[in-house]
């Protein structure tokens, strides 16, 4: 049987990347292949529907294979492919990283399969033998990003829009809101209007759109709001959150946590959104007022579908709205035009609406990337790939000091601990 790998970083959060995971596994599967997905983060799997593809537990490709002995590297790959099983028939592995990529490299090698990098990072930052390696990818058409700003992000002066007009994809993974029971609203305290956020609050926008935002919600002091976080953290984000709003006391804050699927009721109660990347246009498709905010800078692009229709950074190309166009205004601004001008119902729409991604066609041509007239097997010697910061230099020498696996959980309980003293710190100061 035809086999599919998918190597990524985590599966266990709720987020753009694991609905993207969670619609590729299936769509494959239907299309008739065995599909394998290897996660390294530890965790519980939150959308059911992923969890038969959730083969395995890597944590040690957390990591670059760099970092490691060949023994272990070797052992980790064995694993892999023993899971995967006999391979007589094609093997295809899509990897959604730098570092997943570069075990991709190395799997594909053992197997005799072919490997791609569909890149879900909004940033990047690669040191200069990693951008070596996925240029080699990219100039091969085996290296895709989800917007031509990030792979420029990623090649800089090496890359040229237009020489590879493939050099992005689709990763399909608004279809995230289900017609489902939800409690929540009936339990909403009263209020004049409900605001809401998607997506995951360690995002770097988060915290700042929370801090304007209180300062909104205190010049509107006469008006009572409930601002709804639909999405996951770490507990010390979630405890910063709660205490930019502990002295805005006509604000009642609502932390979901990780929520799928996400109730119809729900998403058609909220007044505003405001959300970066695919989960703007999440609420977006349902006709909801939803401010973009840019990946990079953190700033609002527009309201989506009426002043703009980028949702992750500002597209001028793809922005051809109006001579009257409305930009560079603060998030306050855009919260007082959707809530108190009625922007939205006013003002026609940029039918977006209706052109809305058609996940059968997309994931055929993303399976077609893999078949292209030159075929021929070529993998990159990732072991050329070397430590690009001190830290990752001394990573490698503690990693070959104690061994790879007990450097693996060393760095996952010191990222507990250092979650837990923050958390405590942050308490305190409250």
């Amino acid at each position: 049987m035809k086999k599919y790998i998918i190597l990524t970083r985590n599966i266990c959060d709720m987020g753009g990347g694991q609905q993207y995971c969670t619609n590729k596994a299936n769509w494959m599967r239907a299309f008739g292949y065995d599909v394998f997905v290897f996660s390294a983060d530890r965790g519980n799997v939150i959308i059911e529907s992923l969890k038969p593809f959730y083969r395995i537990l890597q944590p040690i490709t957390r990591f670059k294979p760099g970092l490691y002995c060949s023994s272990l590297i070797e052992k980790v790959l064995s694993r892999m492919a023993k899971i995967v099983g006999n391979n007589d028939d094609s093997v295809l592995i899509e990897s959604n990283g730098v570092v997943q990529a570069q075990w991709g490299e190395l799997l594909a090698n053992k197997l005799g399969g072919k490997h791609i990098c569909i890149d879900l990072q909004e940033q990047h930052t690669y040191s200069n033998s990693e951008v070596a390696f996925l240029y080699h990818k990219y100039k091969r058409k085996e290296y895709f990003g989800i917007n031509r700003k990030t792979v420029k992000q990623v090649f800089g002066q090496l890359y040229t829009i237009g020489e590879n007009e493939e050099a992005c994809v689709d990763p399909i993974c608004t279809n995230v809101v289900q017609n489902v029971d939800c409690d929540m609203i009936n339990e909403m305290p009263s209020s004049d209007y409900i605001v809401c956020s998607i997506g995951r609050l360690d995002k770097p926008f988060v915290k700042d759109s929370m801090k304007e935002f209180a300062v909104f919600a205190k010049k509107k002091s006469d008006k009572s709001f409930i601002l709804i976080l639909l999405g996951g953290g770490s507990n010390s984000i979630i405890s910063e959150i709660r205490n930019i709003f502990s002295s805005v006391y006509n604000v009642k804050l609502v932390v979901t946590g990780y929520l799928f699927p996400i109730p119809l009721r729900l998403i058609m109660g909220v007044d505003c959104f405001f959300s970066s990347a695919g989960s703007a246009n999440v609420s977006m498709i349902f006709g909801r007022p939803t401010i973009s905010i840019s990946a990079d800078t953190g700033r609002p692009l527009g309201i989506l579908n009426y002043t703009t229709k980028s949702v992750l950074y500002k597209d001028i190309e793809v922005d051809k709205i109006s001579e009257n166009k409305i930009c560079n205004l603060t998030l306050s601004d855009y919260l007082d035009m959707i809530l108190f001008q009625d922007f939205c119902k006013k003002n026609p729409s940029l039918g977006l609406e209706n052109e809305q991604p058609n996940m059968e066609q997309e994931f055929k041509r993303q399976l077609n990337l893999f078949f292209r007239e030159n075929n021929e097997l070529v993998y990159y010697d990732v072991k050329t790939i070397k430590p690009g910061s001190k830290k990752e230099k001394i990573y490698k020498i503690f990693s070959f000091i104690i061994g790879g696996r007990l450097f693996e959980k060393n760095q996952y309980y010191l990222s507990v601990l250092k979650e837990f003293f923050h958390h405590k710190r942050i308490q305190v100061r409250r």
